[in-house]
């Protein structure tokens, strides 16, 4: 009884699944796998000399180990949700690919297991469909519960929706790309390690196998470069900003907000989990300048300048939620970004602001595409048309790719740069600078410059 308690316990603090409800997934092509014969119980790398190396953690299964090292992720909801996922993913691959349990994995199955990321097998994989379409299921690992007329249930604890595992979900929509094939490697190695060094493992053969495919690709191609913003899109934004309605005071301060978010992303380089959790006086005084204090991966705290264009677009915020243009000392703690409601202050969630930003986009893009009709310039209606493109398919996520992009044009000191985007290494900062992509360009072109 006492360990069940401490399962409920773990399993509610890390959020994972419903065992039961997990169990009855099943991705074999032949007979369902037994999952007691899989657990890693008995798995070959695990610790055998307990009184030499005690084991740290409660856990006695694969399962139970994963659940009790997901309560020492970092609770940024984008990153836990990550971590949870590759978990996941992970176990499945075990069970129904290589059919063994995780604690039973060699070099070999690691290998394996990097490539079946970018091409995974079809039974493990659920395309996402649009909603009109007549088999459309949501396929993210938790859905509402809702009773048979469809009403959602809630939690009478804490009156909200109750989350339930999702039957629909499969650990892929499509194979991974390098980038998040990379991620995903790098999650399951934190994971991996730390089983070790809570001594339930004896060894990890992903210590012995690198995070990035084979395939990874050069600074200058990485996606996440190509993904910044041109200028030309970043002037569409602000003018499609322009060009919202604000014939209403609901309308004038949706507007109002639209554009103190787009500043926060743009000229301030910070993720959505660090938006999303920032407060008012995260912005603040010190040393004579403004900074904004972002909590990033890890609970990690960086001061992050606070440009003018920030400050300005900061103030009109404040001043339209009838704040004083700048916080006091001893301002109480509300949300930095808001519902426009003057009865509902709470803050807003990352997919709320996907929905804010969505349209911006896709409006500056417009505005892109009837420039580029106008345009007189063979080689500008296409640079036009690409950038147009290129909003069509952004998130706000490419705001921070934007911004990095835009400091190393700018000749910022890498290090800085570092520093104020909270990488936690200088080569993650450096595929932003294409410096050495357009001194290769120039020194082909002088070397070709004279005709045959």
């Amino acid at each position: 009884m006492a360990k069940d308690v401490v399962s409920t316990r773990i399993y509610k603090e890390s959020h994972l699944v419903d065992r039961e409800a997990f169990d009855r997934l099943d991705l074999s092509p032949d007979a369902p796998i037994v999952w007691e014969d899989l657990d890693g119980r008995n798995g070959t790398y695990r610790n055998r000399d307990l009184d030499l190396r005690p084991c740290l953690i409660q856990g006695r299964n694969d399962w139970d180990a994963i659940a009790e090292f997901l309560t020492t992720v970092p609770k940024s909801p984008q990153t836990f949700r990550s971590y949870q996922k590759e978990c996941l993913r992970l176990l499945l691959v075990c069970r129904f690919h290589f059919f063994k349990p995780l604690s039973s994995m060699t070099i070999t199955d690691v290998e394996a297991y990097k490539q079946l990321l970018r091409h995974p097998p079809k039974a493990f994989v659920r395309p996402r469909l649009p909603k009109s379409h007549p088999d459309y299921a949501p396929v993210t690992l938790f859905v509402d519960q809702r009773d048979p007329s469809g009403k959602a249930i809630l939690d009478p604890e804490t009156n909200d929706v109750r989350r339930v595992f999702n039957p629909h979900w499969r650990p892929f929509q499509k194979g991974l790309s390098t980038g998040s094939a990379t991620t995903a490697m790098s999650v399951v190695k934190a994971l991996m390690s730390w089983l070790v060094k809570t001594n339930y493992l004896s060894v990890s053969p992903f210590s012995m196998v690198a995070a990035a495919p084979r395939d990874t690709v050069t600074s200058d191609c990485d996606t996440r470069a190509r993904n910044a913003l041109g200028k030309h899109a970043q002037h569409a934004i602000f003018d499609a900003l322009e060009q919202m309605p604000t014939r209403t005071e609901r309308q004038r301060l949706r507007q109002l907000r639209a554009t103190f978010i787009v500043e926060c992303l743009l000229a301030l380089g910070i993720r959505m989990a660090e938006l999303t959790r920032a407060t008012m006086t995260d912005v603040h005084r010190e040393r004579d300048v403004w900074w904004f204090r972002a909590v990033g991966k890890g609970n990690k705290e960086r001061l992050v300048p606070a440009v003018e264009r920030f400050m300005r677009a900061f103030q009109d915020y404040r001043i339209s939620i009838d704040l004083p243009s700048l916080p006091a000392v001893d301002e109480e703690t509300m949300p930095l970004i808001q519902f426009v409601t003057p009865d509902n202050r709470g803050a807003i969630s990352e997919y709320q602001i996907r929905k804010i930003v969505k349209p911006i986009l896709l409006k500056a893009a417009d505005l892109l595409t009837e420039q580029a009709e106008t345009a007189d310039d063979s080689i500008g209606q296409m640079d036009l048309h690409d950038d147009a493109e290129k909003l069509r398919l952004a998130t706000p996520h490419w705001f921070r790719h934007t911004y990095a992009t835009n400091l190393h044009d700018a000749s910022v000191d890498p290090r800085i740069i570092k520093t104020c985007l909270g990488h936690s290494s200088l080569d993650t900062t450096m595929i932003y600078s294409h410096t050495q992509a357009r001194a290769r360009h120039e020194t082909i072109q002088r070397a070709l410059s004279d005709e045959y």
